[in-house]
């Protein structure tokens, strides 16, 4: 039963030895695996990444607390925004949004697959509180900002799931209305056809 049970267990460790990769290809956050954030600070992160998405600033976020939070890359430790561009270049064929990465000595952030986003100058300068919910509550912050800033940039646009879902729309009505133009031309000589003869002029 032992041997069993330590063959089950590399089957459950992360794939490519990065947990943060694999966690955020199914979810917006990955909490620490050490020095937690307590309850009240998680709550408060995960509604700050909603309204971020819904205002139509795709992000998620990373906290890493400790070395271990980063498996078999602990070298990356005390370089956030090193390791934001390495961790977005991960999930870049899932998520090309923003990806802010929270460590103890910082914040870093990246975009579009692990490129350096323009605005890493304002989460660089946000401070990180002392104790484990410091990460967290920098995190929340700085997503409120640059939420607010890329609304703002954009006009308070829209979501872009409400852009796709006009974008489709207007397709698909423009596609029926190209059927029904068709439609009518090939009826049109048929029509005619069945119109009787105007009496010849007298």
């Amino acid at each position: 039963m032992v041997a069993l049970v330590a063959l089950a267990l590399p089957a459950a460790a992360p794939a490519n030895g990065d947990p943060a990769s694999d966690f955020l290809l199914s979810q917006d956050v990955f909490f620490p695996f050490e020095r937690k954030l307590s309850a009240p600070v998680k709550q408060d992160l995960v509604a700050a990444i909603e309204r971020a998405n819904e205002a139509g600033y795709p992000t998620k976020v990373a906290i890493i607390n400790s070395r271990s939070d980063l498996g078999l890359v602990p070298g990356m430790f005390g370089k956030p925004q090193d390791y934001a561009e390495f961790l977005g270049s991960e999930i870049r064929f899932q998520f090309l949004g923003h990806l802010v990465v929270a460590m103890p000595q910082g914040l870093g952030l990246s975009y579009q697959g692990g490129k350096p986003d323009p605005q890493r100058s304002t989460v660089a300068k946000i401070p990180v509180p002392d104790g484990a919910d410091g990460t967290g509550t920098a995190s929340i912050r700085a997503i409120d900002r640059l939420a607010a800033a890329g609304a703002s940039d954009s006009g308070g646009g829209f979501p872009v799931e409400i852009v796709a879902g006009l974008a489709a729309t207007l397709l698909v009505l423009a596609g029926i209305a190209a059927v029904v133009v068709l439609a009518r031309r090939r009826q049109q000589p048929e029509d005619d056809l069945d119109e009787p003869p105007s009496a010849p002029a007298a």
